[in-house]
């Protein structure tokens, strides 16, 4: 995609025109518009409501489409929040004379058809929690977008690891209101029959404005994901409408600490894992351990927001949640809060050493299922899996937080990796902290992952890569190839 200044002066510049257009975005006064009343689908053909909207009486209205029309020359591109590779849109925010806005650009030759399915899920949704249209494109525009109020500089995701690292009652304050702003979103949403049997937590999109706050965008969401949602919800005992509130609000704090802390490989992998070897039949090979250059030895948290059993419903868990913001906001303390000191058994690879400690935050809808489990140090002799190190003595280990139940760790506990024993007794005295791939075979695979980067900032040529990869009978995948011949602007959003 071209630069944003690049597709401002692609349109040729004229003189402002403030008032043909974007007088049909907000009602001004004396502005001559006559109202309608119309019936719009609400969704899929299921539901209709009858609800005012406000047409110019001159031109610059989409008759299809139902919205007034603005041009690409009135409006100013601030930032692009958001890429979605497989369904080419790009998401900015920017400005128009008559306020803050925020501009869905679709590309691609099915660009309109795509256009005309946002529009039609979003038909007759009005409330804060969720973006509304107030705009589209012209017949004539060059460019294929629609345009809703409001105003946003980031993801959910991306707003929600910058308080990961913060104090820990600042990270749960963070993490209760954007699960409170998206359990009030999809409980707006159960009003209207029909809608919420129709969504899966891919129709979601968050993004989050300078003051915090999340507005909810549906997006069309693709059929493999609607199938999968649809197994799981059929055989959770949890409503339908608590489970996907569930959904979207862990998926949003899953991604935050993805993106931060990069100690996992595959759902939400950016530029990782894409290398497979020539001499497997062109078949991947699944990668069992984490990129050194993503880990560090520093202490990281995760949050998990704990799913409401079969009685929640989203109108208590909307009121325990308000309540719970209140008492984070003014209590100074948190020792209200359990706490629990273990060692996890998710089975993660990330670094067992000294120096390096995690915490996790199971976040219930209350304070008494709110619980901190503090990881307890590394025992002695114990041997890292990431870095190789092991530890010789029991000092500067991770000091667990006051009030804590302190286990006692026996280093023959420890002696091995797995959580369960392997079938094979004979491979678990050969590899006692799991297989693993060799030492040459990790190397190998982390150096190119290091010269891929080094690729996408434009440091290492794309030939030199190439020769390293034959050199070690390497090869990347369609996808890598075609993420390097993208300009650099979509590049940053892989990083």
């Amino acid at each position: 995609m071209a630069k944003i200044t690049a597709l401002e002066e692609a349109v040729p510049r004229r003189g402002p025109r403030v008032g043909r257009v974007l007088r049909s975005l907000f009602r001004s006064s004396g502005q001559k518009a006559t109202v309608h009343d119309s019936i719009f689908n609400q969704y899929n053909g299921n539901v209709t409501q009858n609800f005012n909207y406000y047409a110019p009486t001159s031109e610059g209205f989409d008759g299809e489409l139902q919205l007034p029309t603005v041009d690409l020359f009135d409006i100013e591109f601030v930032d692009e929040l958001t890429v979605a590779l497989k369904s080419k849109t790009h998401v900015h925010s920017a400005r128009t004379p008559r306020g803050d806005v925020i501009v869905r650009i679709f590309e691609g030759d099915d660009a309109k058809v795509e256009r005309k399915k946002h529009v039609e899920l979003l038909a007759g949704i009005s409330h804060s929690k969720h973006l509304s249209l107030v705009a589209c494109s012209g017949e004539r525009s060059q460019k294929t977008y629609l345009v809703y109020r409001g105003c946003a500089d980031s993801g959910a995701s991306d707003w929600m690891k910058q308080f990961l690292r913060d104090d820990i009652q600042t990270a749960l304050l963070m993490a209760c209101k954007l699960i409170h702003d998206v359990t009030n979103a999809v409980l707006y949403l159960t009003r209207f029959h029909g809608i919420i049997e129709d969504l899966c937590p891919g129709n979601f999109e968050l993004l989050v404005d300078a003051d915090g706050r999340i507005s909810v965008c549906l997006v069309p969401a693709s059929p493999r994901k609607h199938f999968w949602y649809g197994r799981q919800s059929g055989q959770s005992s949890v409503r339908r409408e608590v489970l996907l509130a569930d959904k979207v609000a862990r998926r949003a704090l899953f991604i935050a600490s993805d993106r931060l802390y990069g100690d996992r490989i595959g759902l939400y992998a950016s530029i990782f894992g894409r290398f497979v070897s020539c001499a497997l039949e062109d078949k991947e090979i699944p990668t069992i351990t984490t990129p050194r250059n993503q880990l560090s030895l520093t202490a990281r948290r995760t949050i998990i927001w704990k799913m409401g059993n079969q009685h929640s419903t989203l109108e208590l868990n909307s009121e325990q949640l308000s309540t719970l913001i209140t008492t984070l906001k003014h209590r100074k303390d948190i020792s209200f809060i359990s706490y629990r000191h273990e060692r996890p058994t998710d089975n993660l690879q990330v670094h067992r050493c000294s120096g390096y400690s995690r915490e996790m935050i199971l976040l219930g809808p209350t304070l008494k299922e709110t619980v901190v489990v503090s990881e307890s140090g590394p025992s002695q002799h114990e041997k890292c899996l990431v870095c190789g190190r092991r530890v010789h003595t029991r000092q500067n280990m991770p000091v667990a937080r006051e009030d804590t139940l302190h286990r006692p760790m026996v280093a023959e506990n420890y002696d091995n990796y797995y959580t369960s024993l392997p079938p094979d007794r004979e491979e678990l005295d050969e590899f006692p902290y799991g297989r693993g791939l060799s030492g040459s075979q990790e190397e190998t695979r982390w150096t190119a992952e290091c010269m891929l980067r080094e690729v996408v900032k434009g440091k290492v040529s794309f030939a030199e890569l190439r020769a390293y990869l034959r050199q070690n009978s390497l090869k990347l995948d369609p996808s890598t190839q075609e993420i390097l011949v993208r300009p650099e602007e979509e590049l940053k959003y892989l990083m």
